[in-house]
């Protein structure tokens, strides 16, 4: 199997892939549907409490142990991240404006090899650290120092 695909490959396949989860997805919708007690998505009153389960495509680390400064995240990574951390900015739906979110403003100098970012006041982490400057720069910096991110 050589290492390298070209691009009308890895379409044909990304294509290929795409449809036979479409299809596994109705397969399973239909199955679903003929269970005796199951409910439509949405259906009932709401109420405050109770477990949400959620699959992942693989393990996911465990919150304790779970960094984001060392960069390693798969497809389940990035879910536990969404859901744990909160980012300096995200990116609006389009992919075309830089939305505030931690971080409110970022400036690049001339060269873009400095930043100045301007933090969200009153934020402390779950353990009551403040976050500012410099919990910022101590996780870039450890990203930086990890040869593997």
């Amino acid at each position: 199997m050589p290492n390298t695909v070209d691009r009308r490959t890895f379409l044909t396949h990304s294509a290929a892939t795409v449809g036979g989860v479409a299809m596994a997805g109705t397969v399973v919708d239909s199955l679903i549907s003929d269970v005796a007690g199951a409910s439509a998505i949405g259906s009932g009153t709401p109420f405050t409490g109770g477990t949400l389960n959620v699959g992942l495509t693989s393990d996911a680390p465990r919150i304790k142990t779970f960094t984001g400064q060392t960069g390693k995240w798969d497809a389940a990574g990035f879910c536990v991240g969404a859901a744990v951390y909160d980012p300096l900015f995200i990116t609006s739906k389009d992919g075309t404006k830089v939305l505030p979110c931690l971080g409110l403003t970022a400036v690049g100098s001339n060269a873009y090899k400095t930043w100045t970012v301007t933090l969200r006041q009153g934020i402390t982490f779950h353990n009551g650290d403040p976050f500012n400057a410099d919990a910022v720069v101590a996780n870039f910096a450890a990203a930086k120092a990890d040869t593997t991110v």
